[in-house]
């Protein structure tokens, strides 16, 4: 197998730098899908908690007279939750994608790095030997600055995501389902906390 192993590493060191940055693409795709449907998912669950106004006209204390009372109430339909909730689980799969492929890039500069200094080790003894080297060590280090770049750029982005975002979602659903108990509590006769 030794035969095969200085070839495959000279075919990494043409394709690997080339395919990192074709990743790097694809990862810019699914953050922004991922950071769409998020903003969606936010905005649809914040109308569902919010309050619901209602306004009712009310007689005054003269004959005729009458004035508009505006109330704010929160009314849960758990219909639209339950859909919410399918539709997250859902679009979770495009951002679980997204976190996914992030742990590929310091993975590509490892093999970029091993790959690139076997090359350049392996290589025939003479004049070319140098410039051989060169090249070698060039594809090792450049890999492996391009996977870790492109991981850290990724694992911000990520974050954003989750503090921004997948967190507040989160709660909201805690929050929704914790009046959710509330008002079956309610509805058996048990006193709310």
């Amino acid at each position: 197998m030794e035969f095969l192993t200085l070839p495959l590493c000279g075919i990494l060191k043409t394709i690997l730098n080339p395919l990192i940055f074709v990743l790097a693409g694809y990862e810019f795709v699914q953050y922004y899908k991922s950071h769409s449907r998020l903003k969606k998912l936010k905005n649809k669950i914040d109308v569902l908690l919010g309050p619901k106004r209602k306004s009712k006209k009310v007689k005054a204390e003269g004959p005729k007279q009458y004035s508009t009372q505006i109330t704010s109430e929160l009314v849960l339909n758990w219909d639209e939750f339950d859909a919410f909730c399918e539709q997250y689980q859902e679009d979770s799969i495009i951002i679980s994608r997204f976190s996914m492929v992030i742990q590929l890039f310091p993975l590509f500069g490892i093999l970029g790095t091993v790959a690139g200094l076997y090359y350049a080790m392996n290589t025939n003894q003479g004049l070319q030997n140098a410039q051989d080297m060169y090249v070698g060590v060039r594809f090792a280090l450049s890999s492996t600055v391009y996977g870790i770049i492109w991981a850290v750029v990724f694992k911000i982005l990520e974050v954003y995501l989750n503090s921004y975002f997948i967190n507040y979602i989160e709660d909201s659903i805690g929050r929704f389902k914790d009046k959710y108990n509330e008002e079956k509590g309610i509805a058996l006769g048990v006193e709310p906390k």
